[in-house]
């Protein structure tokens, strides 16, 4: 009988912790992304982190988000309503991107959810996106996965760069909200 008790014992622990979440759901229950969580409800993005899946997302910690609205000069609840907030989020989003850092040789350029690139590499087993270094990489979740840091992951470019290379013939690419696919406007 203490034998099936321990297989009993060792079958639910196994279930338990094959048992994975969507990112939606991780950001939701841990303890230091409660401002990511905020800016994800604040802008509709909660459904995506939630439903769509092929997604890499590096997840700055309450800490490193209150560190970047100081350096931007706004209060902390001010940020999170604001549309830096949203922009934010959205680099720091990889649609239709499986990123796993355990998989990097070297380096890879990768597209985000604002349009922009961002440099992913690896040196001496740790991974960096752009200068920001990973805290915890690769957290496999059902819908993707998760990088963890404690700083927010800052453009290689700015916005301006990112419109001028943009730019072909008459025509300009714009992302009309950074989560849906890419429009051609020619201008007029």
């Amino acid at each position: 009988m203490k034998y099936h008790y321990l297989l009993f014992i060792s079958c639910c622990f196994t279930v338990g912790a094959s048992a994975q979440s969507t990112i939606g759901e991780f950001i939701s229950n841990a303890s230091s992304t409660t401002h990511l969580e905020a800016i994800a409800s604040n802008f509709g993005l909660t459904g995506f982190l939630q439903d769509s899946t092929d997604l890499t997302v590096f997840v700055p910690s309450d800490q490193a988000i209150e560190n970047y609205a100081v350096s931007m000069g706004m209060e902390v609840e001010d940020f999170l309503l604001s549309a830096e907030a949203d922009k934010m989020v959205q680099y720091h989003v990889l649609p239709n991107q499986l990123v796993l850092f355990a998989k990097i040789e070297d380096e890879m350029e990768v597209l985000t959810a604002l349009g922009t690139s961002m440099s992913c590499f690896t040196s001496n087993g740790n991974g960096s996106a752009n200068a920001a270094s990973i805290g915890t990489a690769d957290v496999v979740l059902d819908n993707g996965v998760v990088h963890l840091l404690d700083e927010v992951v800052l453009p290689s470019m700015s916005v301006y760069d990112w419109i001028d290379a943009k730019v072909i013939g008459s025509t300009l690419w714009i992302a009309n909200d950074g989560f849906s696919a890419l429009r051609n406007v020619t201008p007029s």
